[in-house]
């Protein structure tokens, strides 16, 4: 590992101590000054800011041999070697060097203290294979009263089935024999009991053996923060668990766990546990030896056990796991009262099912009975995030059983929460429709695969429930901010899903009610009306694809019969893209005599309010929604021309006059009579599109780009 770079001032001063306390190690002779003010400034910049790796090898070199500090400066130099990065394997062999007796040896209590430190640091070594392969040296030192605790301590974390031999059986029930069965001796035979259930042990010894518990939490807990801190100053460190080594919490959380931890009792001569496994290499190696753990449910909380279960499934594993959920949320069904107990340990369960389900992409049988129990008498806000996270996994099913068990249920929760409650539903919805589409393109649109409508149908079935809740919503007034981008967050999922259509005819399009895109579209936002754009021009995209598998009712054969769309349902969606070009590019608001035109299904009543209206103001109705007059983009209208004439003034040596603004046709043919700039109506309007696109406002020019035949042209040359 090259040496840790020492960033500021804290690693210098750090460095500096620790080169005193060097010196002072050598010759007490030639030590001038004390040694505590030394070790203060070292411990103290430890504990603040952790120990590079550089730092660490160099203390571990004054602590891991002889030397002529006091005992009591080299305890606290060792406790304060908080690492501030994962400890390289050559840092551990020199600590594992230093033990037993020699001239050059530390003293037998900096040795224990060294064990004990390993203990601690266990956690973030680089290479944790590397005591596992000293397994035979450590064990050679059991003799040593003065070592034995810490070592059998370390010993009960690295031990594997391949460490378990005869002849180390023997030594450890002699060395009980002899020293009066030693607690941390018969803990480590229990340990190796479990891969042997045939080791005896005496009946003097029975429960004896103690559990090696952490040595220090407050330390390991503060090692933790110096290391988060570390990741926050260097983004390249990565403090992320290892996915191929089983998850372990420590003792004093043994109590609190809600689903407990992988353990291997039993393991046959020539298998592996998933505890021996400490690297992806490893993991590969030994897939089809590995045993099953101890309780199955272990797979909800440790990410090893379930890209086990991926890769060599199991029929007889996963009923296991059910049986044990089943049993758990059955405890929190029938409770006394008769209904569920808001408890931390059913929360701590949800939320370990989550990431179990995230990973698998489904829901245990047991869950989705409890979630039906449950959701009736849910608040809305206990449990939230868990509860609806766990539901965007729900199958593709008939909509009518989704909506009895789960949606009607969640709909009363969250809609009586105001705007909160709304947005968290639309993203809930948003979410279940976005695991179904990976379902349908993955499982369904596979090529050579037969398409199951039944998933489209449902796909098809949800879309419309929604898009009729976001009608009713809408029907209150003008839809806020926050509202507006939710819906539009859920409709670009739907956009999203139609992409797939291109190549894989299985989701029915549904398009947004009219309600819902003119009431998008004459809003103040201009992200609102470039999403809303972008996601009509995924739309347009869709039913253009989907036209080469399928024609449409009563023009000949399909491939696709149930992805058949009436005649006048593409001409009604075509009515929105002609509205919307009618208003952005046209300059014909709220005109019906266009082929397909709605006029914004405004009434033919209202139009003589709305034109007395815009003479009021100097303007004439149907440009009041255009590029140049529309209150949302006329600002950047005349920013762009503004850039234009820039452009133009250092080609011509300047511009005689320049526009007022608000361009129109009108005024660019005045403008270049005058001496201004020379362009036409249509390269203004397009300099306008792509100074937008430039700036990320994409939807706009997307949909022009996809609807006007002109602009089609002008892409494709």
């Amino acid at each position: 590992m090259p040496s840790a770079v020492l960033p500021d001032s804290r690693w210098s001063a750090l460095a500096t101590a620790l080169q005193d306390i060097e010196n002072a190690s050598r010759n007490p002779k030639n030590r001038r000054t004390d040694t505590v003010p030394l070790v203060d400034a070292f411990t103290n910049g430890a504990f603040e800011y952790g120990v590079p790796a550089e730092l660490l090898e160099r203390a571990v070199n004054v602590v891991s041999q002889a030397n002529q500090l006091d005992q009591a400066s080299i305890a606290r130099i060792i406790k304060s070697l908080y690492p501030m990065e994962n400890i390289p394997a050559h840092i551990i062999i020199k600590v594992v060097g230093c033990l037993g007796q020699g001239r050059n040896k530390p003293s037998l209590p900096t040795q224990a203290l060294l064990l004990r430190w390993l203990i601690l640091v266990y956690e973030t070594l680089d290479q944790p294979s590397v005591l596992s392969r000293l397994y035979g040296v450590l064990f050679g030192f059991l003799d040593m009263l003065s070592l034995r605790a810490p070592l059998c301590h370390i010993l009960s974390i690295i031990t594997r089935r391949k460490h378990v031999k005869p002849y180390r059986v023997q030594t450890l029930l002699e060395l009980c024999q002899s020293f009066g069965n030693e607690p941390h001796i018969i803990g480590l035979i229990r340990i190796y009991k479990e891969f042997y259930p045939d080791i005896i042990i005496n009946d003097a010894s029975k429960g004896r053996g103690s559990y090696f518990a952490h040595p220090d939490p407050e330390w390991r807990d503060h090692l933790r923060l110096i290391q988060e801190n570390h990741a926050q100053r260097d983004s390249a460190f990565d403090r992320q668990p290892s996915g191929f080594r089983v998850k372990r919490v420590g003792p004093r959380r043994h109590k609190d766990l809600a689903v407990p931890e992988v353990h291997t009792s039993k393991v046959k001569e020539g298998s592996f546990s998933l505890e021996e496994i400490d690297s992806v290499e490893d993991f590969i190696g030994k897939l089809e030896k590995i045993e099953l753990p101890n309780q199955m449910v272990s797979a909800i909380d440790d990410h090893l056990l379930q890209k086990f279960l991926v890769l060599r499934p199991s029929e007889t594993a996963f009923k296991r796991l059910e049986f044990w959920l089943a049993h758990c949320f059955e405890e929190e069904m029938y409770q006394p009262w008769g209904s569920p107990i808001e408890s931390g340990t059913l929360s701590l369960l949800l939320s370990n099912l989550v990431r179990y389900v995230q990973y698998n992409k489904s829901i245990p049988a047991s869950a989705l009975s409890f979630l039906q129990f449950y959701l009736p008498k849910w608040n809305g806000t206990s449990n939230l995030d868990a509860v609806l996270e766990l539901l965007a996994f729900l199958p593709p099913q008939e909509f009518e059983d989704l909506r009895t068990f789960y949606l009607n249920h969640v709909e009363r929760a969250l809609l009586s929460q105001g705007i909160h409650g709304i947005t968290t539903l639309l993203g809930f919805y948003s979410a279940l429709l976005r695991q179904w589409t990976v379902k349908i393109v993955t499982e369904d649109g596979t090529s050579g695969s037969a398409i199951n409508t039944s998933h489209s149908k449902a796909f098809e079935s949800l879309s419309q429930h929604v898009d009729l809740l976001i009608v009713s919503l809408l029907s209150n007034g003008s839809p806020s901010t926050v509202l507006s981008l939710a819906i539009l967050s859920f409709e670009e999922t739907i956009a999203d899903a139609l992409t797939y259509t291109i190549e894989h005819p299985g989701i029915r399009i549904t398009i947004p009610s009219s309600h819902v895109v003119y009431s998008l579209f004459f809003t103040s936002s201009l992200s609102t009306i470039s999403r809303l754009s972008h996601v009509l021009a995924s739309y347009k995209l869709a039913f253009e694809a989907c036209m080469t598998h399928i024609s449409p009712q009563g023009e000949g054969e399909s491939n696709a019969p149930w992805l058949t769309y009436p005649r006048e349902y593409i001409n009604h969606f075509n009515g929105y893209l002609m509205d919307i070009c009618n208003c952005l590019w046209r300059n014909r608001a709220f005109n019906q005599d266009d082929p397909n035109a709605l006029g914004c299904l405004m009434p033919t009543s209202a139009l003589p309010v709305l034109r007395r209206y815009a003479d009021t103001v100097g303007l004439a109705l149907p440009v009041i929604f255009g590029l140049s007059h529309s209150s949302t983009l006329c600002r950047l209208s005349i920013a762009s021309f503004r850039e234009m004439e820039d452009h133009a003034s250092e080609e011509q040596d300047g511009l005689t006059v320049r526009h007022a603004g608000p361009v129109t046709q009108r005024t660019l043919t005045t403008l270049s009579e005058d001496g201004g700039l020379r362009t036409t109506w249509t390269e203004y309007r397009l300099e306008v599109l792509k100074w937008l696109d430039e700036r990320g406002v994409t939807g706009i020019t997307r949909l022009m780009s996809n609807t006007m035949k002109h602009l089609m042209k002008a892409r494709a040359g």
